[in-house]
């Protein structure tokens, strides 16, 4: 039964979110280019942009004002994924 598009913006947005946190571990206060990140997880074009959006309307995501292109977890956004992880 095929998914209703809620739900696939939220996979999309869970997708990008746990990517840029896997490609952050190392750096977290580093800002990430978000093309590369939806590269990571196989989201590109339009669906990138909506996933970027609900990421950042839930909080969990910056895109950095001068440069929308680069994106940066929040710290909520870490605290999450890293809770998602433990469990």
């Amino acid at each position: 039964m095929p998914r209703d598009h809620t739900d696939l913006r939220l996979a999309a947005a869970t997708a990008f979110v746990a990517a840029l946190y896997d490609l952050s571990r190392s750096s977290p206060r580093a800002w990430r280019r978000a093309d590369a990140v939806g590269r990571t997880c196989g989201i590109v074009g339009q669906r990138l942009e909506q996933a970027i959006g609900d990421a950042v309307g839930a909080g969990l995501v910056d895109r950095r004002v001068d440069d929308g292109a680069l994106v940066l977890l929040t710290d909520l956004g870490r605290a999450i994924v890293e809770r998602k992880a433990s469990q």
